[in-house]
């Protein structure tokens, strides 16, 4: 497998918090011919791991050749909010008057009520703004439908770690421009997944 980044985890902002001591590692299979399910987490096509022990330099196997060599000179914080595949789940009620060609948005634990805003201006796309890119933490930019993966162990939801982009700081493209996502049970550390979609 084709070794794609590593995160100290020490050297991550203090405002994240990544469960878990080390460096985080994803490998991935980067020569995908059409007979392994690349995109799906827990499918054996990547590995994704917190490397606790020792590290030791290894030699690039055979037949690969190595991504050029990218270091992370910093982070800067950015805010972004859920795609709206989210926001039901996450407390937004949409009320829509097809007929007058209106929208009402509310969010009763936030207190928001915004009301008859115009249904052609594109009020969920406008609210989710989860930044695409190569990103720490924040909301993914789900290409397609919201796909968490769930814990093995628990079967709970994963927390995004990292989102991977096609082609934005490692030259890899995932499907037809397609974007990753490391993932971490917030109960067991140890699970971690990978997974990734595309248009």
């Amino acid at each position: 497998m084709q070794f794609f980044l590593q995160l100290p985890l020490a050297s991550l902002p203090a405002r994240f918090t990544v469960r878990g001591d080390g460096m985080l590692q994803l490998f991935y299979c980067s020569v995908d011919d059409g007979s392994c399910e690349t995109w799906r987490p827990f499918s054996g096509t990547h590995l994704v791991r917190l490397l606790t022990g020792r590290a030791a330099a290894a030699a690039q196997p055979a037949g690969l050749a190595p991504f050029p060599v990218r270091a992370i000179a910093g982070w800067h914080e950015l805010i972004d909010y859920p795609h709206p595949g989210e926001h039901e789940a996450l407390g937004l009620v949409y009320e829509y008057d097809f007929p007058n060609k209106r929208v009402s948005v509310s969010c009763a634990d936030l207190g928001v009520a915004l009301r008859d805003l115009d249904l052609g201006s594109g009020v969920a796309q406008t609210i989710a703004t989860a930044e695409q890119g190569d990103k720490l933490g924040g909301w993914p930019a789900w290409i397609q439908n919201v796909e968490y993966p769930v814990c093995l162990e628990c079967g709970r939801p994963m927390d995004l770690v990292f989102q991977v982009d096609s082609k934005d700081n490692i030259p890899h493209m995932f499907g037809d421009v397609g974007c990753g996502h490391i993932t971490q049970c917030p109960i067991h550390p140890h699970v971690l997944a990978f997974g990734w979609a595309c248009s």
